[in-house]
């Protein structure tokens, strides 16, 4: 299935699950990894969060977020909110699978 929607218009699909006790450096870092971007351990969320907006701004990416069971704010993982150009779709989507519906309203 990732091939397949690959194919179809992003550069990166990435799946990322979150286990109950995930914390966000390690998400990132699982992010980072599947998209070809060299962090390092010691760096801050926030150092984090700078560098994969940046690397990820001009890149179709999708990325699933899996098992989550708390809330993260999309932008420490990259995932900045921009407003598409008129005519043009947004480079970056997420999609979240939950069994919280208190997280299902996440944006």
């Amino acid at each position: 299935m990732k091939n397949m929607i690959s194919k179809l218009k992003f550069e990166h699909v990435v799946w990322i699950v979150a286990s109950k006790e995930c914390k966000l450096q390690k998400l990132q870092m699982d992010l980072a990894k599947n998209v070809g971007l060299n962090l390092k351990d010691d760096e801050s969320e926030d150092d984090c969060s700078y560098k994969l907006c940046n690397f990820l701004k001009e890149k179709h990416c999708l990325l699933f977020l899996d098992v989550i069971w708390q809330s993260y704010e999309l932008f420490m993982l990259g995932m900045e909110q921009v407003t598409a150009e008129h005519g043009k779709e947004q480079k970056r989507k997420v999609i979240v699978f939950t069994m919280l519906s208190e997280l299902a309203s996440m944006h």
